[in-house]
């Protein structure tokens, strides 16, 4: 038995796909079309800001690889220095191991 009380047969007597779509009012469109413009907008600005921030000069950071590599060397003789130093005493004591 397809019918119970008051509810329609499942499945339903005709194809779904036959009844026109529901009216959209034009206040979706224009929804639409201000979302995607926003967004354009913001891919646009974005890729302006980050091309400003690519072509700037930090100061911080060195694109010197030569320099890189004698700092790179130099802080790894030190950090050999001071770990084969031994340090014992006082923490005044201490402190002057390590800055000799």
């Amino acid at each position: 038995m397809n019918q119970t009380r008051g509810q329609s047969s499942y499945p339903p007597e005709r194809n779904v796909w036959q009844y026109p779509p529901p009216r959209v009012s034009r206040r979706w469109f224009w929804i639409a079309i201000g979302t995607i413009v926003g967004s354009v907008l913001v891919a646009v600005g974005l890729g302006v800001i980050g091309s400003i921030i690519a072509s700037k000069d930090f100061p911080t950071v060195i694109e010197n690889h030569q320099l890189v590599g004698l700092i790179t060397q130099e802080c790894a003789v030190m950090t050999s220095t001071v770990e084969s130093t031994p340090i014992d005493g006082t923490p005044k004591e201490q402190a002057a191991a390590i800055a000799d």
